[in-house]
């Protein structure tokens, strides 16, 4: 899989911090079967947009995101996730 992003946060206190991160990845899928002839590729683009919010402890960003789009093949989930981020 590779992937592409933008990202912004903003600081609404100087402790916590609101991102959010639209994307684009590419995965290229290939899966072969041993006890038979069968092989399945899959190549596609998949669309995500994430936003979330969480503290910010210098030099670590804590935060708790959820992706938006919800594509069957994003590799985040349909459930909120943890991030952790060092900013320098």
């Amino acid at each position: 899989m590779l992937g592409i992003n933008l990202f912004a946060n903003y600081f609404p206190l100087k402790w916590i911090v609101l991102s959010a991160k639209p994307e684009v990845m590419y995965n290229w899928y290939k899966k072969e079967y041993s006890n038979s002839n069968i092989k399945t590729t899959k190549n596609h683009f998949i669309p995500a947009f994430s936003v979330g919010g969480g503290l910010y402890l210098k030099p670590f960003l804590l935060q708790l995101n959820y992706e938006l789009i919800q594509d069957k093949y994003s590799p985040y989930g349909h459930d909120i996730f943890f991030t952790l981020g060092f900013m320098f």
